[in-house]
């Protein structure tokens, strides 16, 4: 599985092994960041006013955040899909899984119709304001070589992020996936899992980190994302729609997904519940029937009551880690990263309002 890479940014880095993924992002980050200033003191329709120094910081961020995050992101899925191979499910269903993720991430034309409606709507329609006039570019402003090369080299750059914010939405998607196959009927009776761990450590852990974590993720790229393409310039437009419609996604995914984590650690927890119940009655019904025949091994009394001890206290532990499993900690994490894509789109709206939010 190791061997299979699950996007083009994996494929990429994997030609480079020598050199850390996070080093070589927040360096191209630089050198875009550093072209962007230094364009910024030599065209003249490109200068430092608040909403061109929004795009700088936002393509910055985003170059930095996103590829280094896709590939945190696909090791972790990976290393959560590959526990299941440890003792948490048979190994034949665990490579039925792992086979339909690798199809999906590898295989699946889903993925390139996501592409198209994340890239190519957004590229048209700054191609065909560009055509009518209706947009003029830096190099339609200035007039000169260095302009059309700084032209050519932003439009670039929009392409870049765009592409790797549809990888995104494609993790999270997938993601979603991989919890629905595990809380199916047919594959949840199978998963062993130790309730007594709750979600502080195990699989059921490492499912809820990996998917608060990429959540957060998502919604920081969102937000910026939005600070970057949604123009201040339109009330309504194809891109305001399409990162409201992420946006969206995003929230319905998380918490589809955290209650697809809840229902799967409640069903195994009932599971344990109702086994701990039954051995209790029957070490209760064993006790009470040797009681009854006035037997007096004082041993055998001392065993039962033991093992009567142990359920019982097993029980009560069951009951502290369900009525402790709110978490609400992480939740508000990720509402809060979520509230950071409102507050995103709402500076745009008061912008056009012409209440300045800045």
């Amino acid at each position: 599985m190791a061997e299979i890479s699950w996007s083009w940014i994996e494929k990429f880095f994997k030609n480079i092994p020598s050199l850390d993924y996070r080093l070589v992002s927040v360096s191209f980050a630089t050198i875009t960041l550093a072209i962007y200033l230094y364009a910024s003191t030599i065209i003249n329709s490109f200068r430092l006013d608040p909403y061109y120094s929004t795009v700088i910081i936002s393509t910055f961020i985003l170059i930095a955040i996103l590829p280094s995050g896709i590939m945190y992101f696909i090791y972790n899925i990976k290393q959560s899909v590959e526990m299941l191979n440890h003792g948490t499910i048979d190994y034949n269903i665990s490579r039925s899984i792992i086979q339909d993720l690798n199809n999906r991430f590898t295989e699946s034309r889903y993925y390139l119709v996501l592409v198209v409606l994340v890239v190519l709507p957004c590229m048209l329609i700054d191609a065909y304001s560009i055509w009518i006039g209706k947009t003029s570019t830096f190099w339609h402003w200035e007039g000169t070589t260095i302009s059309l090369i700084f032209t050519i080299f932003y439009y670039l750059m929009g392409f870049f992020i765009s592409l790797m914010l549809a990888t995104v939405i494609w993790i999270l998607i997938n993601i979603r996936y991989f919890l629905i196959r595990l809380s199916s009927k047919e594959i949840l009776s199978e998963l062993n899992i130790n309730v007594f761990n709750g979600f502080q450590v195990g699989f059921l852990s490492n499912l809820k980190n990996l998917l608060i974590k990429f959540m957060i993720y998502y919604f920081i790229c969102v937000a910026f994302a939005i600070l970057l393409y949604v123009s201040p310039a339109q009330l309504v437009s194809y891109q305001m729609l399409l990162y409201i419609s992420i946006d969206l996604l995003g929230m319905v995914i998380f918490l589809s997904g955290w209650i697809s984590i809840q229902n799967i650690f409640r069903r195994k927890w009932q599971e344990k519940t109702m086994e701990i119940d039954n051995l209790y009655n029957d070490r209760y019904h064993e006790l009470t029937t040797y009681i009854s025949k006035n037997m007096k091994d004082e041993k055998e009394l001392a065993r039962l009551s033991s093992i009567l001890d142990v359920l019982q206290k097993q029980r009560d532990k069951l009951t502290q880690i369900i009525k402790g499993n709110g978490d609400f900690t992480n939740i508000a994490k990720v509402s809060f990263t979520f509230l950071g894509t409102i507050l995103a789109l709402a500076r745009n709206i008061f912008d056009i309002l012409g209440s300045k939010v800045t």
